[in-house]
């Protein structure tokens, strides 16, 4: 059969080789030297993989050339295979048989030609192209024209195909670079990555585990414990690999961070540690495991933990600054020169705040962050950068660019009106704000456990000390749907600039203390008032609302007894009021006021006493009523005396006085008369030798000549309450007072009730709270965005009672001291031109102010002009 040499595009005709060409593999072989070597063109692959080239000079056609690649292999127990494209430019060693040597770069070769590939050709292709023979393989081949691979009798290959190389040892160890898309895949069952960092794992033993080993030292990742002995021991004068490949297999090095993914994580632990501090190996016990700093793990049931024995930090900052490197990492000023061990160590150094004399003043730190927050994430964090400054660079907070919420991306800046921006700022729209503002905020746990919150806008919430300070910059708004609960094992203290409102809209009130009850108002009016129905036959009051408490009106009983609005009652002992200028008790309504006492009712007035009533008034004393009085007077048309109010004993009337019977000694009147009881006649003197003689007609003598009895004296316990009586006029109240400045002093508790013991270590020292720091140090009160403008001013806690019977000042503050922060640190909410090496201290200096003040909010109309 004719080999065709002819393929698309070429103009070689049919030829008829000879059977002295074929069993040679050469044809017109005498114009060739055997064993030289010759530059030629791949024109076709045959059905049994040998080639069918042209020679250059001279030019001859060769069939049944072989690769020499699949040779040379063999010589390494390799198998290679390559299937070189048409128009392949090659060197041959002319021979029987003959050989490819070389495969010469040709950068013309149509490559993705997918007519020059012979998984494509067969005998419609051929035929349609012309082709006679069929010179070609027809059945599809793993590997194409222009692709090598290398393997071994275990199909350990590497591969160089069309558009992608591989190297693999299973189909799940592969190692794939895709040029068509950049992709790099590994196929891995199990995972072994080995750096000088340390080792990042991955194995499959029907659970997929990942483990991570890190550290930071070089002889801790070789499991050195210390870092200037030997790597390996030396067995004579050569290394001990038994030992070395002992350590390679069972050490575990020293690491510090260990990292567990999958089954064995459940999901993912991140551990950070000191290492060991003896050699670990397999099978050690959990002795030797380090000391543990932090911790994250993310289970798989959504349970998230972050444990730390130092600071967990979340802030939102003014700037993050970006180490940038300043020196290449194998430049030989550093690789050669550098020696680790002598670096700055002053960079290392722990502040005083976090390591003080007294654990106890640890907590002073939560109260210092403007200082401590910038040491710890600019100087702390930043440690090891500082000290190699000629390789690291750190800018400042200031020097550092301001970040961009769109990112810098031209459709975000569409999107957000700025389509014009661009990051140096030339042609942005001047109409368009900046999307950034600085601010700090902050949420923190401290080294001794102090916990942090602190806002944008200056509000805060420190937890320290055993102490818990919330303050707000502007307003506490506290609500609940149900119930608010307060209980304080100690005392409750409120204090208001303004006002302290207590309302209750649908239900009850009630203020209960076991040793007193004070209320006390300046200047105004003290004001208690009911709106209380008390009377008997009312409805009764229902509750306002579904749900609600009833009201309670006390003492009254529906259809019985009226109820009292205001109840005041001493159940143990006695009440006192008193007015220093005059008392008013007044009934609006009908009823009467009703003053009862068990004892003796007492009604004076030093200047006089007026009862008065526009109907009657009504005096009754169980057994006498005593009126002691230099006058008695009385404007009454008409008095009434007796036992039987039928028949009086004594009545006096439009100014005569009837009485059933009058004695007295002597009766002087200038006329005397009676009824008359005959006609108007002279009468002789019947008796002249009488002294007391009957007066004719309406006087009679006494009977038997009695004379008029003699009133009784009045007995001594008469003469007793007579003189009591006539005391009363000049006699002094009897109460605990003897003038208007004597009595009780009101005032508030003593010192001791106010000073927290144990609170610092100055009782009544008071620590600022980073609000207060915050508005004194840092707010800016200019602005009028700023809510309340410049509002703020000191707010004195200290408490001015005055007045007569008021004891010394106090109340909530007046014996605390204030203790300001020191005001070294760097305002927070501003970025800080400052370097990072120059935040190496923590300053925890307090100072007290001559007078306990706070800032307080004022409302706008308090602001002066």
């Amino acid at each position: 059969m004719a080999i065709s040499t002819e393929k698309p595009g070429d103009g070689f005709p049919d030829v008829d080789p000879s059977r002295t060409a074929q069993a040679t593999g050469a044809i017109m072989s005498e114009r060739l030297t055997p064993g030289a070597l010759y530059t030629a063109t791949v024109r076709a692959r045959e059905i049994d993989g040998t080639y069918h080239v042209t020679t250059e000079d001279p030019r001859q056609e060769i069939s049944g050339v072989r690769l020499a690649l699949p040779v040379l292999g063999g010589l390494f127990g390799l198998q290679l295979r390559c299937n070189l494209p048409p128009l392949t430019r090659v060197k041959i060693a002319y021979g029987a048989p003959t050989f490819i040597t070389q495969v010469l770069p040709e950068h013309s070769v149509d490559w993705l030609n997918a007519r020059s590939r012979s998984l494509l050709w067969g005998p419609a292709t051929d035929a349609a192209e012309g082709v006679t023979g069929n010179v070609v393989s027809d059945h599809a081949e793993d590997m194409i024209e222009g692709e090598v691979e290398i393997s071994n009798m275990f199909g350990i290959a590497l591969e160089f195909l069309t558009t992608l190389i591989r190297m693999k040892a299973s189909d799940r160890a592969v190692v794939e670079c895709h040029l068509i898309n950049d992709m790099v895949r590994v196929i891995s069952a199990q995972y072994r990555h080995i750096s000088g960092l340390g080792e990042d794992l991955i194995y499959d033993h029907g659970r997929p585990t990942m483990e991570r080993s890190w550290s930071s030292y070089r002889h801790e990742v070789l499991g050195i414990e210390k870092e200037k002995e030997p790597f390996a021991e030396m067995n004579g004068d050569e290394v001990d690999r038994t030992k070395l490949e002992e350590r390679r297999v069972t050490g575990l090095g020293r690491m510090r961070f260990k990292e567990f993914l999958g089954f064995a994580g459940d999901f993912i632990h991140s551990f950070v540690s000191d290492p060991p501090r003896a050699i670990v190996s397999l099978g050690a016990s959990t002795a030797k495991s380090g000391a543990g700093k932090n911790w994250i793990h993310r289970n798989s049931d959504g349970s998230l933990i972050i444990q730390s024995v130092a600071d967990i930090r979340i802030e939102r900052t003014t700037r993050i600054p970006v180490p940038v490197r300043i020196a290449h990492h194998e430049d030989p000023a550093i690789t050669k020169e550098r020696e680790y061990d002598k670096l700055t160590a002053a960079f290392l150094k722990l502040p005083s705040a976090i390591q003080p004399v007294d654990e106890k003043d640890m907590y002073q730190a939560a109260y210092h962050i403007r200082s401590y927050s910038r040491w710890l994430s600019r100087y702390h964090a930043f440690a090891r950068m500082l000290q190699q400054d000629t390789e690291y660079a750190i800018p400042s907070e200031a020097a550092s660019p301001t970040p961009d919420w769109r990112n810098l991306e031209s459709d975000r800046d569409e999107a957000n009106g700025r389509a014009n921006y661009t990051p140096g700022g030339t042609g942005e729209d001047p109409e368009q704000k900046v999307l950034y503002y600085d601010a700090y905020a902050c949420f923190t746990i401290m080294r001794d456990g102090s916990i942090v919150m602190h806002d944008g806008y200056g509000s805060s919430v420190v937890m320290s000390n055993g102490n818990v300070q919330i303050s707000a910059a502007k307003h506490i708004d506290l609500e609940a749907a149900g119930d608010i609960r307060m209980v304080a094992g100690g005392s409750i203290y409120m204090k208001a600039r303004r006002c302290i409102e207590i309302s209750a809209t649908f239900g009850g009130l009630i203020l209960h203390s076991y040793a007193w009850l004070k209320m006390l108002c300046e200047k105004g009016t003290l004001w208690l008032r009911s709106n209380a129905v008390t009377d008997k036959d009312g409805d009764a009051p229902e509750p306002a609302s579904l749900g609600m408490p009833a009201p309670e009106v006390a003492g009254r009983v529906q259809g019985e007894k009226h109820g009292f609005a205001i109840l005041s009652e001493a159940a143990a002992g006695r009440s006192a009021y008193r007015s220093e200028l005059g008392m008013a008790v007044v009934v609006d309504g009908s009823d009467g006021l009703v003053v009862s006492t068990n004892g003796a009712l007492d009604l004076r007035g030093k200047t006089g006493a007026d009862l008065r009533s526009s109907s009657t008034v009504r005096v009754a004393g169980g057994s006498q009523v005593v009126i002691a009085t230099q006058t008695l007077l009385a404007s009454s048309s008409e008095v009434i005396v007796g036992s039987n109010p039928t028949i009086p004993d004594l009545v006096l009337r439009n100014g005569l006085v009837w009485c059933n019977n009058l004695q007295a000694d002597d009766i002087k009147g200038n006329r005397i008369t009676g009824p008359k009881r005959g006609p108007i006649i002279p009468i002789p003197d019947s008796q002249p030798t009488l002294q007391l003689k009957n007066h004719l007609n309406h006087i009679d003598a006494f009977v038997d000549d009695t004379p008029p009895a003699t009133p009784a004296g009045a007995s001594v316990s008469q003469r007793i309450l007579l003189a009591e009586a006539a005391a009363l006029s000049s006699a002094a109240p009897d109460l605990a007072w003897t003038s208007s400045a004597g009595g009780p002093l009101w005032g508030f508790p003593s010192r001791d009730e106010y000073v927290w013991n144990n609170r610092e270590k100055t009782a009544a020292g008071v620590p600022e709270t980073l609000t207060q720091q915050y508005l004194r140090l840092d707010a800016d009160m200019g602005p009028p965005d700023r809510w309340g403008g410049p509002g703020y001013a000191d707010w004195r806690l200290r408490l001015s009672v005055t007045g007569t019977r008021i004891r010394e000042s106090g109340g909530f503050g007046y014996h605390e001291i204030l203790y300001r922060a020191s005001d070294t640190g760097e305002n927070l909410h501003v970025p800080s031109s400052s370097a990072a090496s120059s935040f190496d201290d923590v300053n925890i200096e307090w100072r007290p102010t001559t007078n306990a003040v706070m800032k307080a909010l004022k409302r706008q109309e308090e602001v002066q002009p």
